[in-house]
């Protein structure tokens, strides 16, 4: 994230140049969940503009599209009885009811 921040500024933390577009502001804290645990990340702030990394965005898309999933099964009438039995073909786990429940 430090050398994509230096790329979209022109220069480096502390550095002065000429070349620079940008300034730094200090870091947000997020946390990132994956399979092994969690993450806490300091994701680098600009003065003007943001950043974003590019590597979480897939995990967003992701998350978006089994939600969008989950509403149309749910409005489709797909019972949770029905995904247990489909669920091993989809490497599923039996979801609950108030996992289905509550993506309204």
């Amino acid at each position: 994230m430090e050398a994509d921040v230096e790329g979209l500024i022109g220069a480096s933390r502390h550095e002065r140049s000429a070349e620079r577009l940008n300034y730094r502001n200090g870091y947000r804290e997020r946390s990132l969940d994956t399979r092994l645990g969690s993450l806490q990340l300091r994701i680098p702030k600009l003065r003007q503009g943001s950043y974003f990394p590019p590597f979480l965005e897939p995990r967003k898309t992701a998350e978006k599209a089994l939600v969008t999933v989950i509403q149309e099964a749910w409005i489709g009438g797909i019972s949770t009885r029905r995904v247990a039995g489909d669920g091993p073909q989809w490497h599923l786990k039996e979801p609950g009811f108030q996992a289905v429940q509550g993506h309204r």
